[in-house]
C-alpha cells in the first residue's frame, strides 16, 4: 500500500490543499500547478465535486480531481475510471 502526504501550498486559500508532488510554477507572471505523480488507484467518484487541467507548460499532462473536502489529487487522463469521471462532470455542469 502506499501513503500520500499533502502540504498546504497557499496560506491565502486556507481549504485548497494539494498533492505534494504538485508544485506551483510561473508563466506571464500567472500561477499554475504542474503534477509530478499520479494516483493510480480509483478514486470514488461520489467524492469528486470537480476538475482541472494541468497547464500546457507542465511537464506532464494530467487532470487534479478536486474532492468534497478540497483536496486536489493528481490523476492520470487515460486511465478509463478518470475519463469517466470527468465525463460524468462535464455532464453535470453543462448548461441544459
Amino acid at each position: 500500500t502506499s501513503t500520500m502526504r499533502w502540504a498546504r501550498l497557499d496560506e491565502t486559500s486556507p481549504h485548497i490543499l494539494m498533492h505534494h508532488f504538485t508544485v506551483p510554477s510561473s508563466d506571464s507572471g500567472g500561477r499554475f500547478f504542474c503534477c509530478f505523480t499520479l494516483i493510480s488507484e480509483p478514486i470514488p467518484e461520489e467524492h469528486i465535486i470537480d476538475y482541472y487541467t494541468t497547464h500546457s507548460s507542465c511537464p506532464r499532462h494530467a487532470y487534479v480531481f478536486v474532492t468534497t473536502s478540497f483536496v486536489n489529487l493528481c490523476v492520470d487522463p487515460n486511465q478509463p475510471w478518470v475519463i469517466s469521471i470527468k465525463n460524468n462532470l462535464d455532464k453535470k455542469n453543462s448548461p441544459p
